[in-house]
């Protein structure tokens, strides 16, 4: 029973340093897999509140949209 324990607690400090994101949701697991590899995982689509595409463009208020979009990924350079 102790060779178990032992053997059990070893198991469990080894997967929580070579697989960090075992105990992740789902959701969490795929976001830091996104940034380990530098990208960001895409905004979900709420039906309930739509966000119109952002096009890299300055907005009305002098903001910048986002950076990223396909848009402005393969847009021409000006």
């Amino acid at each position: 029973m102790v060779v178990f324990l032992q053997s059990r607690r070893i198991h469990k400090e080894l997967v929580d340093r070579y697989n960090p994101t075992h105990d992740m949701t789902q959701d969490e697991r795929i976001k830091a897999t996104a940034n380990r590899v530098g990208l960001n995982t895409p905004f979900e689509y709420d039906p309930a509140a739509p966000r119109p595409i952002p096009t890299g463009e300055e907005s009305a208020d002098g903001e910048q949209e986002q950076q990223g979009s396909l848009q402005t990924m393969f847009a021409p350079q000006r």
